[in-house]
């Protein structure tokens, strides 16, 4: 599977994931006030009851919020493995002609942002990955289309 194809895919899962914390929120907000609600009514054993529900449903949907939460987490890392690596191997790097600084980019990425500059060399290059990696977790979170990157022979500028 293209590393293309592999974010697009991930994305959707994301997405999913996205949607089904906004709804276990809801859940959980929903119940707190139902929770309220009652209690400021009555304090009958039928509230009880019912509070004592709601209290396992808020238990419950933050459980399955904590579950999303870490199956979104471990997908994002898969993803930004699978990507980085083939994208900082197309990476370009060079001095700037003020001197004494240089650039990192990498040409499929350049009108998203992804560019740095640094002191030296192996500077930009570590900042360049940092730079790459935040904009591709915040895509794939904001539903952005990521450009595919596929495994090419990279070249660098000195």
């Amino acid at each position: 599977m293209s590393t293309g194809n592999f974010a697009l895919e991930a994305q959707e899962r994301i997405q999913s994931c996205q949607r089904v914390l906004r709804l276990m929120t809801g859940i959980i907000l929903g119940a707190f006030a139902l929770i309220i609600l009652m209690t400021t009514l009555s304090t009958g054993s039928f509230v009880q009851a019912s509070g004592r529900l709601l209290y396992y449903l808020i238990v419950l949907a933050a459980l399955c919020s904590l579950a999303d939460w870490i199956y979104r987490d471990r997908l994002e890392k898969q993803v930004a493995k699978a990507y980085i690596g083939p994208a900082m191997d197309k990476a370009h790097y060079g001095p700037l002609p003020e001197g004494g600084l240089y650039f990192g980019e990498i040409p499929d990425l350049q009108d998203q942002g992804v560019r740095v500059v640094a002191d030296t060399r192996e500077a930009c290059r570590t900042e360049l990955r940092k730079v790459l990696e935040r904009w591709l977790i915040e895509s794939l979170r904001k539903g952005h289309t990521i450009p595919p990157i596929t495994a090419s022979a990279s070249k660098k500028k000195d």
